[in-house]
């Protein structure tokens, strides 16, 4: 395991699956990785960060297809990503029982490489406004991080990192079938951007858009 790693399963946990497919054509089991995503949120972080991640630490490119019409992009992965995964403990099918794998966790480093890969794939980052009294005018200058998954017990790993790391989120709550965690104090907001350096440029590039103070984003974290 290394930093690298730790983001594409953060990436996985956030966007990804595993499938077995029973192939009549070529009579075997077809073993496929894969990630989805947002064409517009997305394309450049497979492109840039994970498929280099993919090619240097298996020696594989994958297959990255943008779907248009369905406003969305595809990177398929053979068997040597889907054996790494699944030794790792990630679920086939459907993502039931998803956590984080203790080798990840034992280390702060590849746990904050981890929650960077989750974030850059299922988190989000948005203004939420305030207002003072009845009449007055809503201000959209607060900032919120947050992350939803259906793992209520992937959201407990992140919050326990942050912990170790300073950073104060609020409690776990639930909404509909998701579980959903936020930081929303202004200043944690700035120390998750300084710690985990999200390395998807388009929430990069809302925070620097949407702070009440201008801020700057130095070289991505080195992986």
């Amino acid at each position: 395991m290394n930093t690298c790693l730790a983001e594409f399963v953060g990436a996985m946990i956030g966007d990804g699956c595993l499938s077995m497919v029973n192939s009549r054509s070529e009579k075997r089991i077809r073993k496929t990785a894969l990630l989805t995503g947002h064409l517009f949120h997305d394309y450049e972080y497979y492109e840039k960060v994970i498929r280099p991640i993919v090619k240097r630490e298996f020696g594989v490119e994958g297959y990255l297809k943008k779907r248009v019409k369905r406003n969305c992009v595809y990177f398929v992965m053979g068997n040597p990503i889907f054996d790494f995964l699944q030794k790792a403990g990630f679920p086939v099918g459907k993502k039931l029982q998803l956590r984080i794998p203790e080798v990840i966790l034992q280390n702060l480093e590849f746990s904050k490489a981890c929650i960077r890969g989750i974030f850059n794939t299922d988190g989000s980052i948005y203004s939420r406004y305030s207002k003072q009294y009845a009449q007055h005018t809503r201000l959209y200058d607060y900032l919120v991080i947050q992350f939803k998954l259906n793992s209520k017990e992937v959201l407990e790993q992140i919050r326990s990192t942050f912990e170790q790391v300073g950073i104060s989120a609020n409690q776990i709550i639930s909404e509909r079938n998701s579980y959903v965690l936020r930081i929303t104090r202004q200043k944690d907001i700035d120390k998750f951007i300084e710690v985990i350096r999200p390395s998807n440029m388009y929430h990069v590039e809302r925070y620097i858009n949407r702070c009440r103070e201008p801020k700057s984003y130095g070289p991505l974290a080195q992986r």
